[in-house]
C-alpha cells in the first residue's frame, strides 16, 4: 500500500466511525426494551414466528430454531389477541417488562372457548453485547 492510499483511507475511516456513532441508539434502556418487547409480541400475535424468534437471546436461538418455536407455539391451546407493554424497569443488564396480554382458549369447555381473557405477564430481557434480548423462562 502506498502513502497516498493510506492518506485517503484515514478520512474514510473517520467518516465511517462518525456514521456508526451517529447511528448508536442513545435512548434509555427502558424505551428500547419497550419497543423491542412490543415488536416481538406484535410478530407473535400476527403468526410471524420467525420475526418474533429474532428477539430471543442468542443462546436460545442457538439451541431452538424458529421452526421449533413455531411448533411449541402451535401446541398451546390459546390464541393471542393483543399485547401491550405497560411498564419496563431496568438495571445495567436486565429489564423486567410488564405486559398486559389478551388471549382466548382454542379448546376446552365450550363456555370458555373463544372468551377473551386479559392477564398480566412479566418478561425478562437481557443486555448481551450491547443489545437487548428476550429471555424466556423455562
Amino acid at each position: 500500500m502506498n502513502r497516498k492510499s493510506i492518506t485517503c483511507s484515514i478520512p474514510a475511516l473517520l467518516a465511517a466511525a462518525l456514521l456508526l456513532t451517529a447511528c448508536a441508539d442513545n435512548r434509555p434502556a427502558e424505551e428500547i426494551v419497550a419497543e423491542r418487547a412490543q415488536a416481538r409480541w406484535d410478530a407473535m400475535i400476527a403468526g410471524e414466528i420467525e420475526d418474533g424468534w429474532a428477539y430471543y437471546t442468542p443462546g436460545y436461538r442457538q439451541h431452538t430454531s424458529a421452526r421449533d418455536l413455531g411448533y411449541e407455539v402451535g401446541r398451546n391451546p390459546v390464541q393471542w389477541l393483543d399485547a401491550e407493554v405497560r411498564k419496563v424497569e431496568c438495571d445495567e443488564e436486565r429489564c423486567q417488562v410488564s405486559i398486559s396480554l389478551e388471549y382466548q382458549l382454542t379448546s376446552g369447555p365450550a363456555p370458555l372457548r373463544r372468551m377473551p381473557v386479559r392477564t398480566p405477564l412479566t418478561e425478562t430481557w437481557l443486555q448481551i453485547d450491547g443489545r437487548w434480548w428476550y429471555s424466556p423462562q423455562r
